[in-house]
């Protein structure tokens, strides 16, 4: 889907099984708009929107995989109860001639304790400034445990008529949290060297893709770069983008950054000092 010049920004191209009219995709930017984790009107008349404005395939954004990966009470996740709702979703950017891709993820450690109504977990035991709250260390059954829900969410987007799914894989989120070094100290098979800490993403890839099918488009959004000290490099994000795509990938969207490395830009207003001190 290589772009020589503008020209071919409005030219068809493909992913996997997935004729795009051109090659302009809306990225999966967090709308806020699905109160109590439920699809709203607001929502699909959003993406109905992006879809008659032109563009290829329109990505709903920040969907966790399920109840106890959110950061936000206005976070979709995915459950066999919002089926009909997705459903009218799918086909309201379908009906504006578009395809629909839902971004799947779940936020690891940078889960709102508030919201889940529990202790948060990542790749390894850490403190979130975000949240103001430490989180636990996976087991190998909750390893596998989300793996298995990463794969029901995909099959649920299928099934809602979604053309594609996108796994975050970026961002400082659980599959990054896994990737990088700065934020995964396991001492087990999912820690330690690079192939280590790529066997749970891969996992989740191969699972998606193996339920979904060859023909049906998995991207996965990665970091090139965590921008700090000890995390992810260029080079390792190379090595990464490899076997991503070894493991099923079919498009790759490239992008930087850990957002819990920037919690007051999030957070905005008065330093909370009443929540840290607690």
């Amino acid at each position: 889907m290589m772009i020589k010049n503008t020209a071919d920004c409005f030219s068809p191209s493909k992913i996997a099984g997935l004729t795009l009219k051109n090659r302009i995709i809306r990225a999966g930017c967090f709308e806020g708009m699905c109160q109590n984790g439920q699809v709203t009107d607001k929502l699909i008349e959003h993406h109905r929107q992006v879809a008659e404005g032109g563009v290829a395939m329109t990505t709903v954004a920040y969907c966790s995989v399920s109840e106890d990966g959110r950061a936000f009470e206005h976070e979709l996740w995915m459950r066999k109860e919002i089926l009909p709702d997705l459903i009218r979703l799918t086909a309201s950017v379908h009906a504006e001639g578009a395809s629909a891709s839902i971004q799947l993820g779940h936020c690891g450690f940078f889960t709102n304790k508030k919201v889940i109504g529990k202790q948060p977990m990542g790749a390894s035991a850490k403190w979130c400034t975000f949240c103001m709250s430490y989180s636990r260390m996976m087991t190998v059954h909750d390893i596998e445990e989300k793996t298995d829900d990463f794969i029901r969410a995909a099959e649920l987007a299928k099934e809602a008529g979604f053309n594609a799914v996108e796994l975050h894989a970026g961002h400082g989120y659980l599959l990054s949290q896994f990737l990088s070094p700065w934020t995964n100290k396991r001492k087990d098979k999912f820690g330690g060297s690079l192939e280590n800490r790529l066997r749970f993403p891969m996992m989740v890839i191969e699972g998606v893709k193996k339920a979904v099918g060859s023909d049906f488009p998995v991207l996965v959004k990665m970091n090139q770069l965590d921008g700090m000290s000890g995390g992810i490099s260029i080079t390792d994000a190379v090595k990464i983008a490899k076997e991503f795509e070894k493991a099923g990938a079919d498009a790759l969207i490239p992008s930087a950054g850990f957002t819990s490395k920037v919690p007051f830009l999030m957070l905005r207003g008065n330093l909370p000092v009443k929540e840290m001190s607690e």
